[in-house]
This record gives C-alpha cells, structure tokens and sequence, in this order.
C-alpha cells in the first residue's frame, strides 16, 4: 500500500477531486481500491474495485473528495490479492497523482529561501531573504513526506543545517509562520 501524507482538502464548494493515471493486470481474484482516511480514523474505500484481468490501457479516473471537504485525509491505493504463488501478473501502476484545487504554496516563494551550496555533502546555509521571518518553524522532509528534522522559532535570517544523520537524497525545506515557503536541498 502506497500512502501520502496527510493534507487538508478544501471547501466542498471548490470541487476536490482526487486524479490519477492507472494501468492494472491482475491475476483472477486480485483487485485494486483507493482508499482515505481522515484524521485519525478508519480506512474507507472511495473507489470501486479496479477488478477483471487487465484495464487494458491507461484510465485517468477522477473520484470526488467532497465528502470529506475541510478534512485532513491521507490517501492509499490497496491491492487485494488471493496470494496464490502460481498465479503472478504485472500489478497495478499509478502515475501522476493530483488534488485538484488543493492549495499549493507558490513557487516563486522559493526565492525567500535561499540554499547554499546547494547540494551539499557537509553542511548548507539557509538565508531567509525577509527579516520578518524570524519566529518562523523550519521542518524538512523526505521526498515520501516524513519529516526528518525540525526547529522552531527560528530566531535568525541565516540558518545553518547539517547533514547529520540524513541520508544522501533530496529533501523539502519548509518555513511556516504568518506564511508558508518551501524550496529544495540536495544532500549528497
């Protein structure tokens, strides 16, 4: 099961959709849901089975997400399979997941984020273009949405971070206050 981080859907009244590009072939009895939890709760099905022996071709489903408007949520995409060794197809394939209508932070706010060197095989300076910024919490994540490290009210424009125990990769810098920034590291 392929899960996301939790976000928050917006109001009913903008439509939230949940789209994907989907490609399956199952063996008899295996199928595929797509599945969301809010909060803390249960696992519900939101799809109908993607069932039968293949789809196909590529499908761009679209499932509505205004049931669950305002909530947060995580999102899964379940196989069910009968586990019979003897019978093995290719599985399901997801690409190009998106929430339309999902607020997205602006891209041009990178530029109040500036990383240097970046990449990185040491060490990285984090300088906050506005002095305004101060008081901000600065969190990092994996590309799988787990936050690795964070530090709160950050007290200066220039932030030194460390490679630490972070394994090679890339990773999202995010800045939250009165507003939110992102842009991205390379550790090597």
């Amino acid at each position: 099961m392929i899960r996301h981080t939790s976000f928050i859907l917006p109001a009913a009244e903008q439509n939230p959709r949940l789209r994907f590009w989907s490609w399956f072939d199952f063996s008899a009895g295996d199928y595929g849901l797509v599945q969301i939890k809010t909060g803390s709760g249960e696992w519900q099905t939101i799809s109908p089975p993607y069932i039968n022996k293949s789809s196909g071709a590529w499908t761009y489903p679209s499932i509505d997400l205004k049931e669950f408007s305002g909530s947060s949520v995580q999102i899964a995409f379940q196989i069910i399979t009968d586990a019979d060794p003897t019978s093995v197809n290719s599985g399901w394939y997801i690409d190009d997941i998106s929430f339309n209508n999902i607020t997205r932070v602006n891209e041009n706010l990178q530029e109040k984020i500036k990383i240097y060197p970046n990449p990185t095989s040491d060490k990285a300076i984090i300088d906050l273009s506005e002095p305004d910024m101060t008081g901000y919490n600065l969190s990092v994540f994996n590309l799988s949405g787990k936050k690795v490290l964070e530090m709160d009210k950050i007290a200066s424009d220039k932030i030194e971070l460390g490679k630490g125990n972070l394994p090679a990769g890339i990773y999202i810098i995010e800045l939250k206050g009165n507003k939110a920034y992102r842009n991205k590291i390379i550790i090597r």
